[in-house]
C-alpha cells in the first residue's frame, strides 16, 4: 500500500488550493496601502485640459489675448484669474459667478441670452452644445482651477434659462 495515492490526495489538494486562492482575493479592488491613487484617473475633467482648450480654439489671442477686448485675457495661465469672481467693467456683473451660470457674463454671451450683449465668439461659429454644457458644468461646480465633476447629476444639457 502506497502512502501517496492520487485518487485520494488530488481532490484534497484541489480544494485546499481553491481555499488558498479565495483567501487571497482582493474582490477586484486595487490595493492602496498609502491611501492615495498612484495612477490618477486619465478621464478626470480639469479646467486646464478641458475648459481652456475651448477658449483657445474659440476666443483666441486675436480677440481675448494679452490686450484683449473688454480687458479680458483668455490665454492659458491667465484666463481663470481673469474670469472667476472678476467684475466685467462693461457690464458691472461677474464674468464668472461660481455656481451660477445665469449670473455669469461669459455664460450669457456664449448662450446668446442678450442679457450682456451679443453672442460670442464674435464673427465665428457659436460654441457647440457639448462645449457650452462643459462650461456650464464647470461654473456649477464652482469654477475651480483644477479638477471638477462635469456631470454630478447624471445628465448634462445646456441651460435654457
Amino acid at each position: 500500500m502506497t502512502f501517496f495515492r492520487p485518487d485520494r490526495w488530488l481532490p484534497v489538494l484541489f480544494v485546499a488550493g481553491l481555499a488558498g486562492l479565495a483567501g487571497c482575493s482582493d474582490d477586484g479592488d486595487p490595493v492602496d496601502p498609502g491611501g492615495s491613487d498612484p495612477d490618477p484617473d486619465p478621464t478626470e475633467t480639469t479646467f486646464a485640459d478641458d475648459v481652456q482648450p475651448i477658449f483657445d480654439a474659440s476666443c483666441g489671442p486675436a480677440c481675448h489675448g494679452a490686450n484683449g477686448n473688454g480687458g479680458l485675457d483668455l490665454r492659458a495661465g491667465e484666463s481663470h484669474s481673469n474670469l472667476v469672481g472678476v467684475t466685467s467693467p462693461s457690464y458691472q456683473a461677474p464674468r464668472i459667478d461660481p455656481g451660477d451660470p445665469s449670473a455669469s457674463v461669459l455664460f450669457n454671451k456664449i448662450t446668446d441670452t442678450g442679457v450682456y450683449g451679443p453672442l460670442m465668439p464674435a464673427g465665428g461659429p457659436p460654441l457647440g452644445a457639448d462645449s457650452i454644457a462643459l462650461i456650464e458644468a464647470w461654473i456649477l461646480a464652482g469654477a475651480p482651477d483644477g479638477a471638477f465633476d462635469p456631470d454630478p447629476s447624471g445628465s448634462l444639457s445646456p441651460s435654457t434659462e
